[in-house]
């Protein structure tokens, strides 16, 4: 466990697997748990600073909701809407005392008002840690495919989630970032930008330029729009390519400068759905007047197209008509041959 920068626990302390000895192995690292019916709660809240936790002994399920005040990292626009759509969690404790400084990423939506912690980070404790209070969230993976065809979103909420773990406070004052590092090019490239005065609070007062350019000098500038207390930028679709950003800003005489790079890679159709997508296959069919059969249904397909009226045989014939004397070497050898009869015959004294 020395070489690990961070540790996951699923269900972990448990209530058949004590996990006394690990938890002192990890104590300097930052922990992210998942809890669940086989969580071993007392202990859990033991082991940790972030929050303690009471149990009636049953489970309730609650869907989740974006905490629209959480401001440690940005999370895509679409999760909020997304998550409507994602299967609830299984919760197992009735309610929740946190031990020290906390922000909450996710709240759980039993009803109104929605209050209690779903997803939950500490905040200046060393080492971090993270509590998500419900298990299946795996399933959140599968139904994002399922539904969207793409598990951006959830993957995104997990990654930047251990980002924040792993991170060190950033006391940076002005910060210019983007969702991801790597855009495809028919994705729209988005950046957001925070700005900081000297008592760390969020303002948006200054403007704050921007300039994206390639490795073929060319060059694009943009000015941020403001948005609650931070900034955004949509600098919309860019060519493949690689790319570096720079934004500048002032507060007072103190002028600020962030930068960073980007990659806009080309979009392979073709490696976005490698196997055949049969439940579309079938609607086409259906749309089409057609049917779909798979290969242990040889007989129903043969049945089928003895049956269809549609099936029938077809013939086709082809001709046309060419002027002999546009077939020189056959006019000539005909010609040839009628020149020698008639000599024949005359010689013979048929004529």
């Amino acid at each position: 466990m020395e070489k690990a920068d961070l540790v996951i626990l699923h269900q972990l302390p448990s209530l058949t697997q004590p996990v006394s000895t690990l938890m002192n192995q990890i104590k300097d690292k930052p922990i992210f748990f998942i809890l669940g019916a086989q969580s071993n709660l007392n202990q859990f809240s033991n082991h940790q600073n972030l929050l303690k936790v009471n149990s009636n002994g049953q489970l309730r399920e609650v869907t989740a909701v974006l905490n629209p005040s959480f401001s440690s990292f940005v999370m895509a626009d679409s999760l909020k809407d997304q998550l409507k759509q994602y299967g609830p969690l299984l919760i197992p404790f009735s309610n929740v005392q946190f031990k020290g400084n906390h922000v909450d990423l996710l709240f759980q939506q039993t009803g109104n008002p929605v209050t209690n912690p779903l997803l939950s980070f500490s905040v200046d404790a060393k080492p971090k840690t993270a509590v998500l209070a419900g298990e299946g969230i795996w399933k959140w993976r599968l139904q994002s495919f399922n539904t969207y065809g793409n598990t951006a979103s959830i993957d995104q909420l997990l990654s930047k989630s251990v980002q924040y773990l792993l991170a060190d406070v950033d006391k940076r004052k002005f910060r210019v970032y983007t969702a991801q590092k790597t855009f495809n090019e028919n994705e729209r490239v988005i950046l957001n930008a925070e700005l900081y005065n000297d008592a760390y609070e969020l303002i948006n007062s200054p403007d704050v330029p921007l300039t994206i350019s390639n490795n073929k000098k060319q060059v694009f500038s943009f000015l941020f729009s403001r948005i609650n207390k931070s900034y955004t930028l949509d600098a919309g679709f860019l060519p493949v390519g690689e790319y570096v950003y720079q934004a500048t800003t002032n507060i007072g005489s103190q002028s600020y400068t962030a930068e960073g790079r980007i990659l806009i890679t080309e979009n392979q159709l073709e490696l976005q759905e490698t196997k055949a997508n049969h439940h579309l296959l079938s609607q086409l069919s259906k749309e089409s007047g057609a049917e779909m059969f798979s290969p242990d249904q040889l007989n129903q397909l043969f049945n089928a197209i003895n049956k269809s009226e549609m099936v029938k045989t077809i013939s086709y014939a082809d001709s046309s008509y060419v002027e002999l004397i546009n077939k020189k070497a056959l006019f000539f050898l005909i010609i040839a041959f009628l020149s020698i009869e008639w000599f024949l015959r005359k010689r013979s004294g048929d004529l």
